[in-house]
Parts: C-alpha cells; structure tokens; sequence
C-alpha cells in the first residue's frame, strides 16, 4: 500500500513538472524520463488493479458502516435472470440509521446501470427502510435484472455518492461463477 502511495506521489510530481516545462514530450521519444514515467505509470497501473480485487465475504467500512457482502444468480424465468446482492452490514455511527441512509449499492452491465429493486422478505433480509440503532446490524437484499451473461459491476458507496467508485467499493462480478440462489418461503 505505502509502495501505491510513493508511485502515485512520484508520477504526480513528474507529471508536473513535464507539464509545466511546455516541452511536446512526444518529439523525445528516447528520453530516459520519458521511459521512467511509462514504467512508473505501469507499475502504478497494476497495483491498483491489484487494490480494485474485491471479493465477497470480505469485510469493509465507508462512512461509519462496516460491511460484507455476498452475490448470487437468481433465476425469475428461463430468460429472466437477476443479480441479488446481499449486503449485512452494521450501523457503527452516533444514531439510528436506515441501509438507504447509509450506504448505495449500483450495477452495472455493458456500461448502463441495472434496474433495481429491494427485496428483504423473499431472501431473508431485514426492511431496508428501517432505522437499525448504533452498534446493531441488519441484512439488505438488493436485486438487479439482468440484459445477458456479460461481467457486472457492483459499486457501493455511501448514500451521498451513489454509483462513484472514488471512495466506494467495486466489485466486479463474472456472472457465470457465481452461485445460484432461489428465494425463501
């Protein structure tokens, strides 16, 4: 983590300072700066995606609420499929909260953002809308429609920041390699 955060500091200076010197970098190609800011770049590059590997299971805190999380395909029809995402989380802050007031769950596929709807009865989750007293926890149940089997992306943030990945949680989900669940009784 400290070698991102050197990398980042090292780039962003670097890149400074090309850009203030009003030099067109691109009639150096040999340049020995040059190559260094490409690797720095690059090793920049793979250590945050290696920081953007988010699994279930895993625990994480935005905003006074820490969190884990679990996907699962559920099948409404043959053609119909849908991503539930099942968010337990727990309302460490200074008063009651609702999931909706703490924390926002977005999808994505192909680019555009999934329809949603909260479903806690038919999953054995807990009301969304609930108020949930500091130091408690609570299960949200959220379900995505599906357009086909391509990779999703899942973001959550807190409810200020809906659907931004500067600060939230990414998940990115292939769509054939999670488990199948139906809904409960």
């Amino acid at each position: 983590m400290k070698r991102v955060f050197a990398l980042m500091a090292v780039l962003m200076l670097l890149g400074s300072a090309m850009a203030d010197t009003g030099i067109d970098w691109s009639e150096y190609p040999d340049d020995s700066l040059r190559s260094t800011i490409e690797e720095l770049q690059e090793m920049l590059n793979e250590a945050n995606a290696e920081l953007s590997k988010r699994e279930a299971g895993q625990s994480y805190s935005i905003g006074g609420t820490d969190f884990t999380v679990d996907f699962y395909r559920n099948m409404l029809t043959q053609k119909y499929q849908r991503l539930l995402v099942k968010v337990h989380w727990t309302n460490n802050t200074s008063s009651a909260q609702s999931f909706i007031w703490s924390l926002s769950v977005n999808g994505y596929q192909d680019g555009k953002e999934l329809d949603s709807s909260y479903r806690p009865q038919s999953f054995g989750g807990d009301d969304e809308t609930d108020n949930i007293l500091p130091g408690y926890s609570a299960t949200a149940c959220l379900l995505f429609s599906l357009k086909n089997d391509s990779d999703v992306r899942i973001i959550i943030n807190d409810w200020l920041h809906p659907g931004n990945a500067n600060g939230g949680i990414v998940f990115d989900l292939n769509i054939d390699s999670l488990p199948w669940c139906k809904e409960e009784s």
